[in-house]
């Protein structure tokens, strides 16, 4: 059984585009805007949970939980169509990873480099975005183009900001 969601831009089947994660990423949005049991309510939904039970539990009607339900969808769509969705949360990096020193990893040149700027860890690196290495003294493209590959195979990448 799927619920369409009629909306000015088209159809929206909510088993096609409501998930978990989107509920999770635009949560802070319904708070924002006063509707901080919509999420509660669509994630409920998505889990089997009939109107009369969800009604129980936030002591309204059915037919309120059910208005609350679509207005969540229409909300959810347009928040999803104009961007606004919050990042994924970032994963966890190891600890001995950003501890890790940079010493033999990268040519001398480029650790030297580095150090001449208080650059001694992994950590350190990935708080640079690409602009900033290359203001480097000692820093290319070539060095900037090798930190890139390294980073790349352990995980991580360079910072996106600036």
């Amino acid at each position: 059984m799927k619920t369409q969601i009629k909306q000015k831009r088209g159809n929206y089947t909510r088993d096609n585009l409501i998930t978990p994660e989107k509920i999770y990423a635009t949560k802070h949005l319904f708070t924002k805007y006063g509707h901080k049991n919509i999420p509660e309510i669509l994630m409920m939904r998505l889990a089997g949970v009939t109107l009369e039970e969800i009604g129980d539990h936030f002591g309204r009607t059915r037919e309120r939980i059910r208005q609350q339900e679509m207005l969540g969808c229409m909300m959810l769509c347009e928040m999803l169509r104009e961007g606004y969705v919050a990042p994924a949360p970032k994963p966890e990096i190891p600890k001995e990873l950003i501890e890790q020193r940079i010493e033999g990893i990268f040519s001398k040149r480029t650790v030297n480099a580095l150090f001449n700027v208080s650059i001694k860890t992994i950590g350190g690196l990935i708080r640079k975005c690409e602009w900033d290495l290359l203001c480097i003294d000692g820093i290319g493209k070539k060095a900037v183009e090798d930190i890139k590959t390294y980073l790349l195979s352990v995980g991580l990448k360079l910072n996106k900001n600036k």
